[in-house]
């Protein structure tokens, strides 16, 4: 039996990624963006104006997008990226509850 992911609802088995990051200057309003590549295949741009921690937070929050399968629902971006702000700030604060 697969075992719920807790920091990633709705992912119930691991799956492989391919997943390219690169960092380029985005405008400064713009932490990151990822684009669908192929079936499985994203990548992941970084804005290299920001922080390693602003990179991170960055990078967390695309992968999120990936792994929640957000580019196939049939939802608002504005509603995504709300759900993907507070999954990714309860993921935090539990993380550094421990």
């Amino acid at each position: 039996m697969a075992k719920k992911n807790v920091l990633i609802p709705n992912v119930k088995e691991p799956k492989h990624y391919d997943i390219d990051v690169y960092s380029l200057e985005l405008p400064e309003t713009i932490r990151g963006v990822t684009m669908q590549t192929g079936n499985d295949s994203f990548k992941i741009v970084l804005n290299a104006n920001d922080s390693e921690e602003q990179n991170y937070i960055a990078f967390l929050h695309e992968a999120t997008h990936i792994y929640r399968n957000d580019f196939a629902k049939d939802a608002t971006v504005s509603d995504i990226e709300e759900e993907t702000h507070s999954l990714i700030r309860n993921a935090l604060e539990m993380l550094l509850k421990q």
